[in-house]
Formats: structure tokens, C-alpha cells, sequence
């Protein structure tokens, strides 16, 4: 499975998405070639692309959950 997030952007979106990806997962933890390590940078560029509300109120309609007013508000 490949991952790739292209972008039309300058140096510093890309070190941004970089050190994004290095938060939820850590280079000091092995991970590579699981299917954590694709979910965590797919989280990534999911919460870049659509912004958080928006990436998980995608993310519940899809797996069948209503977002209640509370949780969209946190």
C-alpha cells in the first residue's frame, strides 16, 4: 500500500505535514509497512485537507455514527 500526499505548496507546508506525520507517529517507533503507520499519516492528511470538523464529520458518516452537538463543538 502507497501513500502519497501531493501538494502544490512551498517547503514549508511540506516540513509542516512532516512534522504533523513525526507527531502521530515517532521515527523512535518502528511501524513501518503496517497498517498503523498508513492509518496515522492517512489521519494526517485528512485532517490537512478537510480541517478537523470537517475530516471527522466525514469520518462518522461514513461509519454510520452521528456526531452529537457536544462532540462537534470539543
Amino acid at each position: 500500500m502507497h501513500l502519497l500526499s501531493n501538494h502544490s505548496h512551498d517547503t514549508q507546508t511540506n516540513e509542516a505535514l512532516n512534522q504533523a506525520i513525526v507527531n502521530v507517529a515517532p521515527k523512535s517507533v518502528c511501524c513501518s509497512g503496517s497498517i498503523s503507520l498508513y492509518s496515522r499519516i492517512a489521519l494526517v492528511i485528512g485532517t490537512y485537507n478537510l480541517e478537523l470538523y470537517h475530516f471527522f464529520e466525514s469520518l462518522f458518516h461514513e461509519v454510520g455514527v452521528q456526531m452529537t452537538p457536544v462532540l462537534a463543538k470539543f
